[in-house]
């Protein structure tokens, strides 16, 4: 693993704000400690236990920060996330203009990995998110777009995403799909995406 995209991780995962958080709280807790154990008398091994334990918790507290998150709904495991998708979805601009198809996939794989679909029409509901496109008003290109390609499996969304690129030509297609390199818009022009260099 390359050492810059490791200490990337360890900033997306918060590791580093466990670290200095751990390190604050313990120093308070070994200062409290150093004044309440002689005054309860506590022998001088418990103060050396306590030090111990506290020392010992530090690299379990940061393997918990790398492997959990903390999120709106409680404690998660953190999943391996593309970190240039993460940098993407932050510098470009919102709303991101979607369909149907996309939301309903997007649910699909987010509650899988035990996230509520929620989350997905929260994003609609305060504008990060627009639907963009009635399958109603499109079926016939729709149809179109899918007996063309049916020989690498278009799906719905996929569609749907090809004919938002006819309507909106000024925008490109956010996507890790590598179909849309196949996939042509008003026939033979190639789609402008925003996709990861492989």
């Amino acid at each position: 693993m390359n050492p810059h995209n490791f200490f990337a991780e360890l900033k997306r995962r918060n590791v580093y704000k466990v670290a200095v958080a751990y390190a604050v709280v313990a120093w308070l807790l070994i200062q409290a400690a150093s004044i309440l154990f002689p005054t309860f008398e506590a022998p001088a091994w418990v103060m050396k236990v306590f030090v111990a334990v506290i020392a010992a918790g530090f690299p379990i507290a940061l393997i918990l920060a790398w492997a959990f998150e903390m999120t709106p709904q409680g404690i998660q495991r953190t999943e391996d996330v593309d970190p240039w998708t993460v940098e993407q979805f932050r510098a470009l601009p919102p709303p991101f203009l979607t369909c149907e198809p996309v939301i309903a996939a997007a649910c699909f794989l987010i509650e899988r990995r035990g996230v509520s679909g929620a989350v997905i029409l929260e994003r609609i509901e305060n504008g990060l998110l627009r639907i963009a496109l009635e399958i109603e008003d499109h079926c016939a290109a729709l149809k179109k777009l899918m007996t063309r390609y049916a020989s690498v499996r278009m799906s719905l969304a996929d569609s749907c995403l090809v004919r938002m690129s006819e309507i909106y030509p000024e925008c490109a297609v956010f996507t890790l799909d590598s179909d849309f390199r196949v996939y042509r818009r008003n026939g033979r022009q190639m789609i402008p995406t925003i996709t990861p260099e492989r």
